[in-house]
Order: C-alpha cells, then structure tokens, then sequence
C-alpha cells in the first residue's frame, strides 16, 4: 500500500474513532470543547495532513466508562493468590530461580495452568476484562519460568489461547496488543522454542495466524 494511502487511512480511522459517541470523561475533552489527544502530536507528525481540531466532531456523549477493579471475583481472587504463592512462595520475598526449578515449584505451575486453562468468562464482569485479565496471567507465568523448558509448556498454553480467541478479537486492539507482547517474548528465544510454540498458530487454518507465526520466525531479537 502506498504511504499516502496508509497515512489517509490511518487520520480517517482516528477521527471517525473521535467523532462517534465519546464518554464524558476522555482526558481530550474539556468542559464539553474538543482538545486534541497530546499522543496525537507524534502521529499527527507523520500524516501528510494533520489533524485539526476542527476534524473533530463528537455525535455524543456517553456515561463515564464503568471502573473494573480486576482480580476481585471469586475464581480471579483464587487465582492471584496461587500466582502470588509462585513468586513469593507464601512469604514476602521472591523465590530464586533455584526455588522456582524445583519438581514441587514445576508441579504447581502445571496445575496452575490447569486451573487457568479451566477458567471461564461467565465469572468475570465482562468477556472482554476476563480476556484481558486471563493475557496479563499468561504473561505473569512466563516472567515467573526459571527455564526455556517450562517457559515454552507457558508459552504454548497461551498461544493456544489467543488462537482460540482470534476469531473474535481478531483486528480489534483488545488482541493485537497480548499477541505483540507474546511474540515480543519469542523474539529472544531460541529458533527450536519458537517453532515449538507457534506450532498451533503454524498448523492453523487461519490465514492471518499462519503469517503471524511465519513472520515471527523470520526475526530474532537478542537482549
């Protein structure tokens, strides 16, 4: 696509995002008068035509966005708590990572992928904070693996996850900001890891999937 074409597309999309119905409470309106988003500045410096203020035209306004206090239903709260006792081991000081490669450590985070992959949405406030809260434990768990061998049993859970979610969230930011920050993670592992957990994404019948995969092993990054 030729650049003028992606930066038109992109101005449209934005103030068409700005112009609907808009909460009350968006930092980028002020006593009901439009401002212009301060990170608007950066990508207002790349389009060939800027946005103005005047481009702006709210049709609405809506309720202020309900505030969601994750980890406080029932199963979440049961869940942080075993997420808590993985990286702190009951105590108030994190566990090495000679604690954490022990057959007792190990066993517990299998189960506790048991139990997260068992989790179900109808327990959460919405299907989206469960989807969200569900991506930031995925992403706990492959902080807290001492090795690459229990970082990919991770690994693969979660890609498993967003595959499973994709047809839903597919193109909606909701899921391209976990599936960036899972394939961020891959970048740095070896070529034999990566492979192993995009294996679903790789064997997928989604077209996108398999791009997303097949791009992810074309690049590497080291720290």
């Amino acid at each position: 696509m030729p650049a003028n074409d992606f930066s038109g597309a992109i101005r449209s999309f934005l103030i068409k995002n700005m112009s609907g119905e808009v909460c009350t409470d968006v930092a980028w309106l002020k006593g009901g008068q439009v401002s212009l988003p301060a990170d608007l500045e950066a990508i207002n410096s790349a389009l060939a035509t800027p946005i103005a203020v005047d481009d702006v035209h709210p049709a609405n306004f809506g309720p202020k966005a309900a505030e969601v206090v994750y980890w406080t239903t029932p199963k979440a709260t049961v869940l942080l708590r075993i997420a808590k006792e993985l990286r702190f081991g009951g105590g108030t000081t994190a566990l090495s990572g000679e604690q954490r490669q022990t057959e007792q450590w190990h066993r517990k985070l299998l189960d506790f992928l048991e139990l997260l992959g068992s989790w179900e949405p109808e327990s959460e406030p919405s299907p989206n904070d469960y989807f969200q809260e569900k991506c930031i434990m995925y992403m706990v768990l492959v902080d807290l693996c001492p090795d690459d061998p229990q970082r990919d049993v991770v690994l693969r859970a979660y890609g498993n996850y967003l595959k499973e979610t994709s047809r839903e969230y597919k193109g909606r930011i909701e899921w391209i900001l976990p599936v960036k920050l899972y394939l961020r993670v891959l970048r740095s592992k070896s070529d034999k890891v990566r492979r192993s957990s995009l294996d679903p994404w790789l064997t997928s019948s989604d077209g996108n999937l398999r791009i997303y995969g097949e791009l992810a092993l074309l690049t590497s990054f080291k720290n």
